[in-house]
């Protein structure tokens, strides 16, 4: 892809930052005149003109998200489940209290763990209902599709902050014939086909790109004009102000959003424990805030609860 070797040339590649240098891409003339000698030098194109680059960028961001869940989807990384038992048993040292777990991941991890029995059943807001329901792709039989209620009725509860590979927008048309959103609906893992939806038993037709968020800029700008992301920032936000500790796993520190609603939201004199065996200057300056946080450097593998004084 020219737009990858563009960025190649000048960054170590992370998704994340590709995602935000794309959009600044259509301004930059050098990228234009790269573009041009992309597609000459691979013999694509005889001349790439003004209404190309247009349907060029369309197509980038359009694809973008799949080219991210075909990344990520095959990894679900279950064979390697060993590695995680003390993250497991910390999960389960707390399966008779409230738990609420904020990810800021878009993979499948937690819930294939969960559908595996390594972790209990996780509460993610999402309810069936006989308004969505849907095909999968292989047998053709009518299977209801979780939608997101935002109810939440168990005590472990997982709450995906930037979305997940198996969320996708449904939209309402309008008599002028746009469409707006109107709700939140929810592949069950695993699903085999990209295509999820064969057909749903609605009106409107469901988007196909999955509903997660990536790019450090445009993230935030989603928080709170999303119905999906406001509400779930929403329980960020409440858990953080009610919880009696926080526990940070793998988190770098490096999104100011996130970042602050956890300063603004907890109890900074509350325990905070972060496990991370290689902590980098944000995480560090992150720490800096608590009166009560103990930095933890082991990786996740060589965590257990009593790491930081649970008692199994």
């Amino acid at each position: 892809m020219a737009a990858v070797e563009f960025y190649n040339a000048k960054n170590e590649f992370n998704y994340e930052e590709f995602y935000d240098f794309i959009y600044e891409l259509p301004d930059d003339n050098s990228f234009i005149d790269f573009l041009s000698d992309y597609f000459a030098k691979y013999k694509l194109l005889e001349k790439v003109n003004h209404e190309y680059i247009l349907q060029y960028f369309l197509d980038l961001f359009e694809y973008y998200q799949w080219w991210i869940f075909h990344c990520l989807y095959s990894n679900d990384n279950v064979n390697n489940a060993d590695k995680y038992s003390g993250f497991f048993n910390l999960i389960k040292s707390h399966s008779s209290d409230n738990l609420y777990l904020h990810t800021l991941n878009h993979d499948l991890l937690l819930e294939n763990f969960s559908s595996k029995g390594f972790l209990p059943p996780l509460d993610d807001g999402f309810f069936n209902n006989d308004r969505y329901s849907c095909t999968d792709m292989e047998c053709r039989e009518w299977i209801p599709c979780p939608y997101f209620a935002n109810k939440y009725s168990s005590n472990i509860r997982i709450y995906k902050l930037h979305g997940s590979l198996n969320y996708f927008n449904t939209f309402t048309e309008n008599e002028n014939g746009a469409y707006t959103p109107n709700s939140i609906v929810k592949a069950q893992t695993p699903y085999k086909d990209i295509i999820f939806f064969d057909n749903i038993k609605q009106d409107s037709p469901p988007t196909f790109n999955p509903n997660f968020l990536t790019g450090k800029q445009y993230k935030e700008s989603n928080y709170y004009n999303n119905m999906l992301y406001t509400d779930l920032f929403h329980h960020f936000d409440s858990n953080l102000t009610i919880s009696d500790k926080l526990i940070i796993i793998g988190y770098s520190g490096n999104d100011e959003g996130i970042n602050r609603h956890i300063l603004t939201s907890f109890d900074l004199r509350k325990p905070c424990y972060i496990i991370d065996p290689f902590p980098g200057e944000k995480i560090i300056a992150l720490k800096q805030n608590f009166s009560n946080a103990t930095l933890i450097k082991c990786s996740i593998s060589d965590f257990t609860p009593e790491n930081i004084g649970l008692q199994i």
